[in-house]
């Protein structure tokens, strides 16, 4: 039997007493959503302090905190001593907290993801109790809190992790509205200061909210045109309005709300942004809306992308990003997307919310030029609630033949992944030049082929519900163990961190180092001074006009150059480290530092 419906036509709460409930309480409420939160803040905390610096972003976000803390220019943010007009500034102040309590150490630079993906856990429970019941919103809190991408922005020194809370917290204040029927303007400071926030954290991506609000305005338009009640006297078993529903124009009005606390928003955001931009010049303003923006949006940038005729290849890039992104969960997308699109999944308009949200965001990241697979992370979340409505359904016995069928049809996207992720876990490591992974890797590989293996098994007999929990189970024990693992076993392909240990063990601070054809970021975190990149046909002329310096360079190069020319007198290798260059397309590597002593005095 259905729960009656609220005044939107959404499904309203259960009205259970204490005596009724019983323990089952514990479910429907706000405690377990908390200790949920709690748990995968605590895995997460665990897991940030098991390696260095990965990629190019962690280290350029991290050392350019480090420079703010260490200059005292809070005003807009440095990397290398050049301004670095990536991304705002709000990101900077709130690493530049830990850096100062902590040091300048990964844990630190990584401090807020966990806390930020904890927090979106919890807001998306709060959209997901909205729009359909609390067990629903607990299932899509488990399953965002253990996808792999989660894990990867969660976890990193990058502003991902923080974007994302600012913007679920806009688009619930929009689903509160959504339950309660109408909008509250007195929530608009608070919309104001999130949107704000937002675009102080990663413009323009903060103003996704307006995206997914504007599609959920047209969408609702369409539905509440279907719906409309007919005109008296007419033929059809088209119920009433209920008293109290909205209009056809009430996400209209939402869009509406969410444009004026977007404008008050970007005056918190220009506050910063114009003196900023006045004190570096109008370097600010050309670089981050030229480079970061408009050309980000017409052409590859990164080699991530394609223009020309090779654009229209790409436009189903994120495709196959949502079926690898959103594993395990892919074992009921396809249910989860038919129970959408054919009106089986929770009311109208919560449907026209997670459509609005989820196709706008989608579409307008197909059409970007360049592209990266964390550019649709604000489009999972509405996808997660449909998953775990479509489980919750399931579970609760409420879907029909056709949903059932669809249900089991997720094999056919779950299984070659869940195969494909195992055999790289077991069989990856024995590609690499030695075999320090292998035995992190294959316990890796046979957790997931477990969790995979028995969650199959209760899909395929109908226990929906019950192969959530082993792969929610599942996936944080392969979350602990890439974590504890696999990451510690990693840290032997790592170059920079040796390397700068074993620089700053032999030449004193003030020595000038120079980098040439080994241009990676993290280097210049853990050296933690300045760095100049040297050209591989001027690395001699570096090395004869400096009476004193070190230059880190790659075997490769350094071959290259003695073919023809000796180098100088007094140059010696004082460090050598082999590894893997993840930041150049996982390219095998040797590097060497080579210091040039001062000549000795008579």
């Amino acid at each position: 039997m259905e729960r009656p419906e609220n005044a939107e036509g959404m499904q309203a709460p259960d009205e259970r007493t204490s005596s009724e409930a019983g323990s089952g309480d514990f479910w429907h409420g706000w405690p377990a959503a908390l200790a949920a939160a709690g748990a995968i803040y605590l895995i997460y905390l665990f897991m940030i302090g098991q390696s260095t610096l990965w990629d190019r972003d962690e280290p350029r976000f991290a050392r350019a905190t480090v420079e703010m803390v260490e200059s005292g220019n809070y005003l807009y943010p440095t990397f290398d001593g050049q301004l670095r007009t990536d991304k705002p500034i709000l990101i900077y102040w709130l690493m530049s907290l830990p850096v100062r309590l902590f040091g300048a150490t990964a844990f630190a630079c990584r401090f807020w993801s966990p806390l930020g993906t904890a927090i979106s856990c919890l807001l998306l429970y709060a959209i997901g109790r909205k729009l359909f019941d609390p067990v629903t919103g607990l299932l899509a809190m488990m399953m965002y809190g253990t996808l792999l991408t989660s894990g990867l922005i969660g976890t990193a020194a990058t502003a991902d992790a923080v974007m994302v809370p600012l913007n679920l917290g806009a688009l619930l204040l929009v689903a509160l509205a959504l339950a309660g029927g109408r909008l509250r303007w007195r929530r608009l400071p608070l919309m104001a200061l999130l949107l704000g926030g937002a675009m102080l954290t990663k413009s323009p991506f903060g103003l996704l909210p307006l995206l997914a609000v504007g599609g959920f305005a047209v969408f609702d338009w369409f539905q509440s045109k279907r719906t409309r009640p007919r005109k008296p006297g007419s033929t059809g078993d088209q119920p009433p309005p209920l008293p109290g529903r909205p209009g056809k124009w009430f996400g209209l009005k939402c869009l509406a709300f969410c444009c004026v606390a977007a404008a008050i928003g970007a005056g918190l955001f220009l506050a910063w942004f114009i003196p900023a931009n006045t004190a570096t010049g109008g370097e600010l303003l050309r670089a981050h809306l030229g480079k970061h923006i408009l050309q980000r949006a017409t052409s590859p940038l990164e080699s991530h992308g394609s223009g020309g005729w090779k654009y229209f290849l790409y436009l189903p890039y994120y495709v196959p990003v949502i079926v690898l992104g959103l594993f395990p969960w892919t074992l009921y997308l396809p249910a989860a997307i038919r129970a959408v699109v054919c009106g089986k999944l929770g009311r109208p308009r919560g449907r026209a919310f997670l459509l609005g949200w989820f196709v706008p965001i989608f579409l307008a990241m197909s059409l970007i030029v360049t592209k990266f697979p964390h550019y649709l992370q604000m489009a999972l979340p509405a996808m997660v609630l449909a998953l775990a409505g479509a489980v919750q359904a399931a579970g609760a016995g409420e879907s029909d033949d056709r949903g059932r069928l669809w249900m089991r049809r997720g094999l056919w996207l779950f299984a070659p992944v869940a195969a494909a992720l195992v055999l790289t876990a077991a069989i990856g490591p024995w590609l690499l030049p030695d075999r320090g992974l292998v035995v992190p890797g294959t316990i890796v590989g046979v957790i997931l082929l477990l969790a995979s293996a028995l969650a199959l098994r209760k899909h395929l007999t109908g226990q929906v519900r019950s192969g959530a929990i082993v792969l929610i189970v599942g996936m944080v024990l392969v979350q602990l163990a890439i974590a504890g693992l696999v990451a510690p076993a990693a840290e032997h392909y790592k170059v920079s961190s040796p390397i700068a240990q074993a620089i700053k063990a032999t030449v004193p601070n003030d020595v000038p180092v120079g980098m040439c054809d080994y241009q990676e970021p993290s280097l210049v975190f853990y050296l933690g001074r300045p760095i100049e990149e040297v050209k591989q046909r001027h690395a001699l002329r570096w090395l004869s006009r400096t009476p004193q310096g070190v230059l880190v360079i790659t075997r490769e190069a350094l071959d290259n150059i003695t073919r023809t020319s000796p180098l100088p007198a007094g140059v010696r290798q004082v460090a050598s480290q082999k590894g893997i260059n993840y930041s150049d397309n996982a390219k095998w590597v040797e590097v060497v530092a080579l210091l040039k002593s001062a000549p000795a005095k008579d």
